[in-house]
């Protein structure tokens, strides 16, 4: 597998770039193909535009609920001072609470990925625990590692995105003599899972077309076939301890027809009802009538 450069000097537009960009407070990624925006079409936006996540409902209201009763101490005198402030404040505390647990994702990742290149680390205490747990299940399962941090493009049904390893690992199937396995491994830092969700994330990795490991930049310049991989698997780390999941092979072609139906959900939904055209090329709804026998 390729190995792209830390600085490229290559000039012009590369064929497939992830750009990253604080956008309100948040940093947010997408993808571009010869410079043009393909926006919503990453796999983790796909997946979150189009399935429908109750779970979040209710965690959402939760959290809200444990900030009111919780951090009266920072809203209550501020409601005093500026009503909207406070507001504010509480109604934003879901987004504060995954924005936290999605930096320390990053952060863990970041530590994974240096280990992964055989860099030592010195992780701070609070992300100590998922650092062991790392450690722990490559110490256990050995993995040699071939690709990290690789981003990929399915050209067929465009969509794009960036998985975590490609490792080669011995018996992973029971076999009289340990054959080498090439698998396709997503690390996840949820306080929970791994979620039937994150099958349908791995098989659409699994589906890209072509693969490549960007540059300092973001840009992806050597697209090579993406390689075939004998699985799947959700390496999933919780504060000293891991797991290691597979996606059920035989299940792949379901999954991925669910996959697609999802992202067509997710084209509807995004382009259907007014917003940026990611898809969808019909307009679901015309303009309102104003008057009877109005000619469409």
């Amino acid at each position: 597998m390729a190995k792209a450069s830390a600085v490229s000097k290559r000039k012009g537009k590369p064929p497939l770039r992830i750009v990253s960009r604080m956008i309100g407070g948040h940093l947010a990624h997408w993808y571009e193909c010869d410079g043009v925006s393909q926006s919503g079409r990453g796999v983790t936006t796909i997946l979150g535009n189009g399935l429908p996540a109750p779970a979040l409902i209710k965690w959402t209201g939760n959290t809200v609920a444990d900030c009111a009763l919780d951090e009266g101490d920072i809203w209550r005198p501020l409601a005093q001072r500026d009503r909207a402030a406070a507001y504010d404040y509480l109604r934003n505390a879901a987004d504060r609470d995954r924005d936290q647990a999605a930096n320390r994702g990053t952060e863990v990742h970041g530590y994974a990925e240096r280990m992964a290149n055989g860099e030592e680390v010195e992780p701070p205490d609070e992300l100590l625990g998922h650092v062991d747990a790392y450690i722990e299940w490559a110490e256990l399962w050995q993995p040699e590692i071939v690709a990290v941090e690789m981003v990929g493009a399915n050209w067929t049904h465009r969509y794009f995105g960036r998985f975590d390893l490609l490792v080669k690992v011995k018996g992973w199937w029971a076999e009289d003599t340990p054959k080498d396995a090439l698998l396709l491994v997503d690390i996840k830092t949820s306080r929970s899972g791994p979620f039937p969700k994150d099958a349908l994330q791995l098989t659409a990795y699994r589906h890209f077309e072509q693969v490549a490991v960007p540059d300092d930049d973001g840009n992806c310049w050597d697209l090579e076939p993406m390689p075939e991989v004998d699985g799947c698997c959700v390496l999933q780390l919780a504060a000293g301890s891991h797991q290691f999941v597979p996606v059920n092979p035989d299940l792949d072609r379901a999954l991925f027809a669910q996959f697609l139906h999802t992202l067509r959900t997710a084209e509807f939904l995004g382009s259907g009802w007014g917003a940026k055209k990611t898809g969808w090329d019909q307009d679901s709804l015309l303009p309102a009538r104003l008057e009877p026998h109005q000619p469409f």
